[in-house]
């Protein structure tokens, strides 16, 4: 078997695993949440959500781009993974702690009552544990053993159900709640800790102010990044609310809700891609731009069927989700799901520049799409109120999209946009063409007949060469997943 039948075996292995821990832990969360709003009713579930949201902020500047710089340099360097962890730790304690800190001095500073304060300290000690645990997913991440993190996945929301029903069985409040959470975070710490330490090497704490410092200017700008892209997840929401318009923020956030949804399958495939990425930007031999190109046609591929069946149904879909009084979050999911043309790849450029060593171009990108976003709204929103915000997001994306595209060829990494898009545009045409004669059907006829245009759209791909001989191989070759070992990485 040739290296790059293995590697696509390995992808593939990883994506199932990867994707199918993500359903699981998702819905298992689902049902968390039900239990714990049901215990603790709408008021005190909603302090539940506020203590969150506010530990949520200080965990997302200590720790966001941190995981990321170390998957590419443990991919990248196997053997100097022990070093690159060690370091990491030690500088981990110090800024989970700081975090503590600071968490319990803001917190002082709320008119908060002392129940809700205390909460907020245990949730801060879970924070401090999630920190931690990310540093040794990351090891597994970077050696694609994708399945030791999916099981840990769902293995924190097993136990987390299981704390909140002993809580609530307790009656323990608030409070119960919180250390529900904070201990089922220190159990996945634990988990991460005990199968890297019986897999790879034990963790020891390693003071290289060198390293600290190579890792924190690199994680930085990822850090900026991740928070500029949850600013800008609010942001249409708080202009709508700013400008008195509580109807059109609910109907636009009912839309957006789906499309946030659906990142999830980009992401997936993104992350999984990651490790190989790395290693493949270090190499200079030119496999990096040609797996960049074969992982831009595959998530356009994915991309332009969901679009069309968004843009097409998007007064179904908003009807069979939310019921008939949601009717004018059509339109906003319409011209969203546009949007998903670029998200789709804009996902997968966050680790491509990341693997070039390069995320300070996508920081960049990434202010401009705030800036676009922000733009756009004020412009819009008070005349075209929730459609407006759709427009906002959709010209958003399109800037990131064009935006990064710009970098990486600067970056002697452009991308042949017209080479890559056309094929599938044209065999998507005959996609549309089956929806919208669909449009309005029955649900017998609809499901047949929505199958039938995805069998023409795949099969123009195929015809149109949408998909080279070597690339149909290379799946054929992966999606054969005859059981065997799994070479650990070991360093």
């Amino acid at each position: 078997m040739t290296e790059l039948s293995q590697q696509g075996r390995r992808v593939t292995r990883n994506l199932i695993v990867t994707a199918a821990g993500e359903m699981v832990g998702a819905g298992l969360n689902v049902l968390v949440i039900i239990v714990i709003a049901r215990y603790l009713g709408v008021e005190r579930f909603g302090q539940y959500a506020y203590i969150l949201a506010f530990v949520g902020v200080f965990q997302l500047i200590a720790s966001a781009g941190m995981g990321q710089i170390l998957v590419r340099e443990i991919a990248v360097q196997t053997t100097e993974a022990p070093r690159y962890v060690g370091a990491a730790k030690s500088f981990t304690w110090i800024l989970s702690l700081v975090t503590f800190l600071v968490i319990v001095g803001a917190s002082q500073l709320t008119a908060a009552p002392w129940e809700i304060r205390l909460a907020m300290y245990v949730a801060a000690a879970g924070v401090i544990a999630t920190i931690h645990g990310a540093c040794y997913a990351a090891v597994f991440r970077a050696f694609e053993e994708m399945g030791v993190n999916a099981t840990g996945f769902v293995l924190h929301k097993v136990v987390f159900l299981g704390l909140v029903l002993v809580g609530a069985g307790l009656d323990q409040g608030l409070l119960g709640m919180c250390a529900a959470l904070g201990l089922a975070n220190g159990f996945l710490w634990a988990y991460y800790l005990a199968v890297l330490w019986a897999r790879h090497f034990r963790p020891r704490l390693r003071v290289d102010l060198v390293l600290w410092w190579a890792l924190i200017t690199d994680s930085v700008p990822l850090g900026i990044t991740v928070i500029l892209r949850r600013i800008a997840s609010h942001v249409d929401i708080l202009i709508l609310a700013a400008f008195g318009m509580t109807a059109a923020a609910g109907y636009f956030s009912a839309a957006y809700k789906l499309i946030q949804a659906l990142t999830l399958i980009p992401l997936t495939l993104a992350q999984v891609l990651f490790p190989l990425f790395s290693r493949m930007a270090r190499s200079g031999d030119g496999a990096f731009q040609q797996g960049v190109e074969r992982a831009f046609k595959f998530l356009f591929f994915l991309a332009l069927p969901i679009v069309l069946g968004l843009v097409i149904f998007a007064g179904p879909i908003v009807r069979l989700v939310y019921g008939p009084s949601y009717e004018p979050a059509a339109l906003p999911l319409s011209l969203m799901g546009l949007s998903l043309l670029f998200l789709f790849p804009s996902s997968l450029y966050l680790f491509v520049f990341t693997a070039m060593g390069a995320q300070r171009f996508f920081t960049v990108a990434t202010v401009a799409y705030v800036a676009v976003n922000v733009g756009v709204d004020l412009a819009l929103i008070p005349s075209l109120a929730q459609v407006g915000a759709s427009i906002g997001t959709l010209s958003a994306e399109a800037a990131l999209f064009a935006a990064s595209l710009l970098f990486l060829g600067r970056l002697n990494h452009p991308m042949p946009l017209l080479r890559l898009v056309w094929r599938p545009l044209l065999a998507g045409a005959a996609l549309a063409a089956v929806l919208l004669v669909l449009r309005g059907a029955s649900l017998p006829l609809l499901l047949p007949g929505a199958a039938l245009g995805l069998a023409l759209y795949a099969g123009g791909l195929v015809l149109l060469r949408a998909i080279s001989p070597g690339e149909l191989a290379l799946v054929a070759s992966a999606v054969r997943m005859r059981p065997g070992p799994v070479s650990p990485r070991t360093p």
